[in-house]
């Protein structure tokens, strides 16, 4: 079976509830997959870097598998 999406809350100081992403940044949030920068922030409109990509996909695919 796939894995729920499902709301809650997102702890970064750049984020504003309602966002069309508030519940896939939660939900990696909650699943240590993401953890932001050290400054608080999760800089929705970054670029994704080539690093931060691998460690996304190597924790969700880590996690898909538990």
């Amino acid at each position: 079976t796939g894995l729920q999406i499902a709301g809650g809350e997102m702890n970064f100081s750049d984020t504003k509830k309602g966002q069309w992403y508030e519940k896939y940044v939660a939900f990696a949030s909650s699943h240590a997959i993401i953890s932001g920068y050290t400054n608080g922030n999760f800089g929705p409109a970054n670029s994704i870097t080539r690093a931060e990509l691998a460690k996304i996909a190597m924790l969700s695919l880590e996690l898909k598998e538990k």
